[in-house]
């Protein structure tokens, strides 16, 4: 069965270590696009809203270097939330908003453990306008995945949360695999969130089983 691989390697992100480079790896990974026009520049997220800011993946200068002036400046003048550049002050937001957002929904993953499905945080992250649904195919030919985006965002999505509930909750949820929640355990040992081919699965390898069954044997 398919599973939410952007999800859980998102909440698996260790505890207070969210340097931008691990960030950005993690975009280009899955393609993640927020911004409306240079999709690759602004790291959008909601909980900065009351500043309303974008973290930039580039410097000023490397801007310049990858994109048109023109196109910079209408990025900057369209953007929703106005850019923070590295190097700058309020930079360092972008940790504590990165880790914010991965705490809630290790919450919703932790409901799910617990065999509940927090519904209106779902309900929450989900595009409210212009809304496209498309098709696409996964691992099952009956049961293709439903993309869900804003029709006049080209397939981006406004925040990370958006991203993670439309791409890697609401496709499971809207063919009747959301039992894949249920399914979800968190380590005892690690603390990494897995899904087990068994239920019977404590442990996500056997190097935590072996550490676990040391501790209680001294």
């Amino acid at each position: 069965m398919e599973s939410p691989d952007a999800l859980l390697e998102f909440v698996n992100f260790p505890d207070g270590d969210y340097p931008l480079s691990a960030i950005k790896k993690f975009y280009a990974k899955y393609k993640i696009f927020h911004s409306l026009s240079i999709g690759e520049v602004g790291v959008y997220t909601r909980m900065y809203e009351s500043r309303r800011v974008a973290f930039s993946f580039f410097s000023k200068d490397e801007l310049s270097s990858l994109f048109p002036r023109e196109e910079i400046r209408r990025w900057q003048e369209w953007a929703e939330y106005r850019p923070l550049f590295p190097g700058e002050v309020d930079f360092k937001g972008l940790e504590s908003c990165w880790g914010l957002t991965v705490c809630e929904f290790r919450t919703f993953l932790n409901k799910c453990i617990s065999n509940y499905i927090d519904l209106g945080f779902v309900n929450k992250f989900m595009p409210k306008e212009n809304v496209q649904f498309e098709l696409r195919p996964s691992h099952d030919i009956w049961k293709p995945t439903v993309a869900i985006f804003n029709e006049d965002d080209n397939n981006r999505y406004k925040t990370i949360d958006h991203y993670l509930v439309a791409t890697q909750i609401l496709p499971f949820l809207l063919r009747g695999d959301g039992e894949i929640f249920s399914r979800i355990r968190r380590c005892p040992v690690c603390k990494k969130y897995f899904i087990p081919k068994s239920l019977k699965k404590k442990f996500c390898s056997d190097k935590c089983r072996a550490a676990h069954h040391y501790a209680i044997e001294h």
